[in-house]
């Protein structure tokens, strides 16, 4: 088949199937980044105190105290009234905890300097 023949062809044949591909594949991505983002999250007692947070994870309290706290983030949500906050620790590890604004905005009285806050769609 000459060049221009297949080309046509190929319009042709793609335009089909495009319409009908294109909103499938867009709704499987949305599902699929909606699917990665799920995790299992505990109910537990958040701790706030002036120099450490605490809370209980997998049945083992976990206390850090302000000089290993590296950073709190926050992430915001588009489809959901609760945030993620993320704190991260000196040695690296990471809790990730799921709650109110006002979790935030306790923890950003506590340690000032440690907060930071990034809006994630």
């Amino acid at each position: 088949m000459p060049t221009e023949m297949t080309i046509v062809y190929l319009i042709e044949f793609f335009e089909r199937g495009f319409y009908i591909l294109l909103p499938i594949s867009i709704l499987m991505l949305l599902i699929g980044i909606k699917i990665s983002s799920i995790r299992t999250y505990t109910p537990t007692d958040l701790i706030l105190e002036m120099n450490k947070i605490s809370f209980i994870k997998n049945g083992v309290l976990v206390e850090i105290p302000e000089p290993r706290l590296h950073k709190i983030m926050e992430r915001k949500a588009l489809f959901s009234k609760l945030n993620w906050i993320k704190i991260k620790t000196d040695t690296h590890k990471e809790y990730d905890i799921k709650g109110t604004g006002k979790i935030l905005e306790h923890l950003t009285e506590l340690f000032p300097n440690k907060t930071e806050i990034k809006n994630v769609g």
